[in-house]
Parts: C-alpha cells; structure tokens; sequence
C-alpha cells in the first residue's frame, strides 16, 4: 500500500473494508459423511424406479414417504457414489460398444 502513499488503515478505511476481510483465508472444508439411512432410502428408490429416477423425483419419492430429506442432501450423497443417475443417453452407433434401453 505504500506505492499509492497510503497506509493499510487508510486504504481499508477508504474501501470501508475490515481489517480482518483483508487477511481472512478461507479453507476447505472436511466432506461430510454419508448418512447410511438416507443411502439405504436413496438406494430403496432407485431400484424402484427401475434405475430412470434421478435426484429430483427421489427426492420428491422421499418426501412423499414421509422422509424429511433435502434435495441438496440427496444430490450430495448422489454424486458420492450412491446408485442414483440421471445421465444422459447418448447413442454412438455402437461404436463403444452395444447399446442399451433406458
């Protein structure tokens, strides 16, 4: 800050920023662990949809059986591993080998 002839507080002052913005550091944060009766609820649903439900209409499955569940909860633990996809079905010809039916 001394380029410009002010010092840190004046510059902060002006910005009408605090001091501890300037040196605030964010950090990730630890993942959170799967909650085993959601995975269980989640897994319950899929298979029950025959593997098309993705994690919008599990989620909408869940609370429509009585389950307090978010649907963040729902994608988080989706994207953790649990069986739930709604990817998309792209049909290549066979070049990657043989196709199947949603």
């Amino acid at each position: 800050m001394d380029e410009n002839g002010l010092s840190l507080t004046q510059a902060l002052k002006a910005a009408e920023l605090a001091k501890s913005s300037w040196y605030y550091r964010s950090r990730p944060r630890p993942p959170r662990p799967l909650n085993p009766k959601l995975v269980a609820a989640i897994e319950t649903a899929w298979t029950g949809s025959r593997g098309v439900y993705g994690y919008r209409k599990i989620y909408k499955t869940l609370r429509a059986g009585g389950l307090r569940v978010n649907k963040k909860a729902v994608l988080r633990h989706r994207s953790n591993g649990v069986r739930s996809c709604n990817a998309t079905f792209q049909d290549d010809g066979g070049v990657n080998g043989p196709t199947t039916q949603n």
